[in-house]
């Protein structure tokens, strides 16, 4: 049974140890940390003690069990809040940055991982940014992984949506094509893969200045291809998927590339998912396509009406909300109108089923006076 307190009051030796110059009694020491800080109330106490010097010191070692050791022990520090600002203001980061470089596929991927997890934190980019450069992760999420492994890759790309998150980190990964990487990402057969890829691009795609160099890249084309995949037990991808294609279309001027790359039949058969929050997402892309009245008939004939008049009917306030909001926009055209009426939207209206909020109080209102009062 694991005893946090036993091994908090022998940090200091362990420490120390993990610090010599034997590589047999360095790994053992570096092992043991990385052992107790499998305990989160532990990681902190860890890296007050000095615990971040011999993982420095190990990862500049000839020796790759010690570099696989370190980076894994580094890996589980990062995961503390606590832990992230100070470990990328520490000389260990140059250190992880190198052994995130390694041949050795596993030093990598924890190295890598460490990354990650600093990166889940936005005070961490500037230094990450500085020190790593990011080109080396771009090509590692791109495909170029150490024996092509897997789970390198999935790291590489989880770092790149972390970074992405920031608005102030998107130039420097634009500079690397790291958008171009994540793009690519979401194309890849493995779903983690892809998952951490639509995830960077959907917090690109929030920033309308990335637009065009997404749109550059064939962003429209990989996203609708993503929405029409059936994964098994997994619809985040498809989520995400959307909800991108909706950042997307918040600008008007990049409808007509959002619907020549075939978005609209996909979105419409994922208002028809089991997953609420893909219907949702779906909604959403709609009703930022229906921004523009040049699109109302045409998001109507592909058959969106019926399925939007389900999700109104929905139990989930957003959801309904999302839906009314679309279902009103589309309104404005007349043959929507007729068809909206004629499918059953008086009872979402009218009915006693919805909760009454200020948000879907305005929201119904306003879906009523179109409906009803623009005849």
């Amino acid at each position: 049974m694991f005893d946090k307190h036993f091994f908090l009051f022998r940090l200091p030796p362990i420490i120390s140890l993990a610090c010599s110059e034997d590589h047999a009694d360095k790994l053992c020491a570096i092992a043991t940390l990385r052992g107790i800080a499998s305990d989160p109330e532990t990681r902190i106490k860890i890296v007050e003690e000095g615990g971040l010097e011999p993982l420095a010191l190990g990862a500049r070692v000839v020796n790759v069990e010690v570099h696989r050791e370190a980076a894994r022990c580094a890996a589980s520090l990062a995961l503390n809040e606590g832990n992230k600002v100070i470990m990328s203001d520490h000389e260990v980061l140059p250190d992880i940055v190198r052994l995130a470089q390694s041949t050795d596929a596993e030093t990598a991927r924890y190295a890598c991982g460490t990354l990650a997890n600093l990166a889940e934190n936005f005070e961490t980019h500037e230094g990450i940014v500085e020190v790593a450069g990011l080109l080396f992760l771009t090509k590692l999420a791109g495909g170029a992984a150490v024996g092509n492994d897997v789970e390198l890759q999935r790291e590489a790309c989880r770092t790149l949506a972390n970074l992405a998150a920031n608005f102030a980190s998107q130039p420097a990964l634009c500079d690397v094509n790291g958008h171009v990487a994540l793009i690519g990402a979401c194309s890849m057969e493995d779903v983690l893969v892809r998952r951490f890829g639509t995830l960077g691009v959907i917090n690109q795609s929030i920033q309308p200045d990335n637009h065009h160099e997404l749109l550059k890249h064939s962003v429209v084309s990989a996203l609708v291809d993503e929405i029409a995949l059936e994964i098994d037990d997994d619809h985040e991808c498809q989520r995400y998927a959307c909800l991108a294609l909706g950042n997307m279309a918040a600008s008007v001027e990049n409808h007509a590339a959002v619907l020549g790359g075939g978005a609209m039949a996909p979105l419409c058969e994922a208002l028809k998912a089991e997953d609420l929050e893909t219907r949702f997402y779906a909604a959403f892309a709609l009703g930022k396509l229906a921004q523009a009245s040049q699109n109302h008939a045409r998001i109507g004939r592909a058959g969106s009406l019926p399925a939007l008049i389900a999700l109104a009917h929905s139990e989930d306030n957003h959801a309904k909300c999302q839906a009314i909001c679309t279902l009103r926009r589309l309104a404005m055209h007349a043959d929507n109108r007729v068809a909206t009426i004629e499918q059953g939207t008086c009872g979402v209206l009218f009915g006693g089923q919805f909760v009454w909020t200020v948000c879907l109080g305005a929201v119904y209102f306003w879906a009523i006076g179109v409906l009803f009062f623009s005849f």
